[in-house]
């Protein structure tokens, strides 16, 4: 049914026209009628004048009422009842009629006008009244004595009923007005609050509740002691769904969902739907949320639509009153649980934990430590030193991060997944390159000047678009030669933009930075970046070390790609090399240069010079077994 259009403001206490007309058909029958009876009785002269005239006056008015608009109808049928009742008033102070007739004029202009503008009527009425009574008693009116006593006369007492007939007309038929008004009004504000409350407590898409509706509900169960189960459906690839189809098509797939689930799932339970792809279902007096998730899965799988697109249900739950005593608290564990999925497909049940809460307030602690230390200048550099193949003599370094603190700091496998997670990397890729590039001079002086820095860049910073530009603003400021700088960058960077790669590395090259490939041999692809551009340096992965020693095939890669790079004119630099008998079959191979625990760990700038302090030049002969 279609809304009916609100109304004007004023007209929420304005009269209808036809009030109006039936006040003035009965003014003016009473004012003929009242003028009449003076005339007969020949009583008030003066009020059988203004009578008779003012039901001439309103006669007309009611004639021509349909040429006239309610708000001229209305000041002059107003006007003209004032002068009535103030005639009536000062020929015989002492009879009501005069008042009656100026009630029932208050109670129209009260009724149709807002409060400032009624408010001149009676404003005038007593200022008339002022007005007559100077006149009077500077005997310029002067008020005829009656013929007979009224108080005897029938006629005076018809008046006066006129009068109290044309009060009620006026007051009555207003109030009787303005209720059928107010009762039609109030009909429509129960239905617009029906209207806001279905809004406020169900999802418009599905028509199942949505979250305020289940939190009334579960809170009032809670209160009235029962238990419970909270199962909360999370749809995984949802939004590739959407992607493809649009959010039409996914609405419409979610509303055959809520259909399934409303008649799959037991009497009693109550199911809302959550925002996003999200789908909560409260069990009341049920603990067996592996039991709940299996049959609300069977119920959503049961369309194959759903299948085929792949999109999977899993859930998290949580049972009251063991994990919260409110909504609020129930939805806060459930949600940790949810964070806490395995992966994005996740096709189970996890059942919520104590252990999920206090490894979730670890992660927040981690996240804000590694914050501030990002905010506070916390990250550092250490440094490992790499060493040439056959003479095992410094070649220079690999600068790694590490986070100042005590004891209990995270290391790089920690803190470097949460900068990645939370998209901080590029400004910590940028803090990192800042204190390396300071570094560098006093590694040159102390290990000679061909001596080389390497400095891992992550992919979100390599492709930022100020990169290269603010590199080159911190090799400038500290006046650095530019070949002493090894930017390394994994094959992970080439998934996202290969053409935006290689212009930027040619950027660098041109500046003389050189660029190193990192990790070469883990991924699929590293072939393919070879030949399509050219690199200052290979590292092999260390995965091919790890088993070196006895597997055959490991070591036969290790050798081709070495001398593939030498072929490629590239340094080939072989990590994690920890062992003497790594080592020796290490050695077999072209590879140029050698980083590893058995050499050197990595360790803090002061550290290392201090070492040098203590061997003989030239330093370019300096051996690398600094101290662990």
């Amino acid at each position: 049914m279609p809304a009916t259009p609100d109304p004007a403001p004023s007209a929420y206490y304005q009269m209808s026209p036809g009030l109006v007309d039936k006040i003035l058909l009965c003014a003016t029958m009473i004012a003929g009628a009242s003028g009449l009876a003076e005339y007969q009785a020949h009583i008030f002269p003066i009020s059988m004048l203004v009578d008779s005239a003012s039901a001439v006056f309103l006669g007309g008015l009611l004639l021509c009422r349909r040429h006239l608009s309610i708000q001229l109808k209305l000041v002059l049928m107003l006007l003209t009842g004032m002068v009535i009742a103030l005639t009536s008033m000062v020929q015989n102070p002492y009879a009501p009629d005069g008042y009656m007739v100026m009630g029932g004029v208050l109670a129209v202009a009260f009724a149709h006008w807002p409060l400032r503008r009624a408010m001149l009527i009676p404003l005038l009425a007593v200022l008339g009244l002022v007005l007559i009574t100077v006149l009077i008693q500077l005997h310029w009116v002067v008020i005829p004595p009656f013929t007979v006593q009224a108080e005897n006369a029938a006629s005076a007492w018809l008046i006066l009923a006129m009068c109290m007939a044309l009060m009620s007309v006026a007051i009555g038929g207003t109030i009787h007005e303005l209720k059928a008004r107010l009762l039609r009004h109030i009909g429509l504000l129960e239905g617009a609050n029906a209207r806001l409350e279905q809004y406020a407590f169900h999802d418009e898409g599905t028509g199942l509740g949505n979250e305020r509706s289940l939190e009334k509900n579960i809170d009032a169960d809670l209160a009235a002691g029962r238990s419970g189960c909270l199962l909360v459906l999370q749809l995984s690839g949802m939004e590739l769904f959407h992607a493809i189809h649009g959010g039409k098509e996914r609405d419409e797939q979610l509303r055959r969902i809520a259909q399934a689930l409303t008649a799959g799932m037991p009497a009693g339970h109550l199911l809302a739907k959550l925002d996003g792809a999200q789908f909560a279902l409260w069990a009341r007096d049920v603990a067996d949320s592996e039991a709940l998730y299996q049959r609300a899965r069977q119920c959503v799988l049961a369309d194959p639509a759903l299948a085929r697109f792949g999109i999977v249900p899993g859930a998290a739950s949580v049972s009251a009153p063991r994990d919260g005593a409110s909504y609020r608290e129930l939805m806060k564990n459930i949600q940790v649980a949810l964070s806490m999925m395995p992966a994005q497909d996740f096709a189970g049940c996890l059942p919520f934990s104590a252990d999920m809460a206090r490894q979730m307030q670890a992660s927040l602690v981690l996240k804000q430590q590694i914050r501030h230390a990002l905010d506070h200048n916390g990250f550092y550099p250490v440094y490992q030193a790499k060493v040439h193949s056959s003479s095992h003599r410094n070649a220079g370094f690999e600068a790694l991060a590490r986070i100042s603190g005590g004891a209990e700091v995270p290391g790089p496998g920690v803190f470097i997944p949460v900068l990645h997670e939370e998209g901080w990397m590029a400004e910590f890729g940028m803090l990192m390159l800042r204190r390396i590039i300071d570094d560098i001079p006093a590694l040159v002086q102390a290990f000679g000047a061909e001596t080389k820095v390497a400095a891992n860049v992550s992919p979100p910073l390599f492709l930022s678009p100020e990169f290269v530009s603010d590199l080159t603003q911190l090799v400038q400021r500290s006046g650095i030669d530019p070949t002493r700088l090894i930017i390394e960058i994994t094959e992970e960077v080439f998934a996202i933009d290969v053409e935006r790669i290689r212009r930027v590395c040619r950027e660098l090259q041109q500046l003389g930075i050189q660029i190193s490939l990192d990790d070469f041999g883990s991924g699929f692809s590293s072939l393919s970046f070879l030949r399509s551009m050219h690199f200052d340096e290979i590292k092999i992965d260390r995965s091919f070390i790890a088993s070196i020693e006895q597997d055959e095939k490991s070591f036969l890669l290790l050798t081709s790609i070495c001398k593939l790079g030498q072929d490629l004119q590239c340094r080939v630099v072989v990590e994690g090399v920890e062992t003497a008998a790594q080592l020796t079959r290490v050695e077999q191979t072209a590879c140029t240069q050698i980083q590893g625990f058995l050499f050197a760990r990595p360790l803090p700038l002061a550290t290392i010079l201090a070492a040098q302090q203590g061997v003989t030049a030239p330093s370019q002969s300096l051996p690398v077994h600094l101290p662990h």
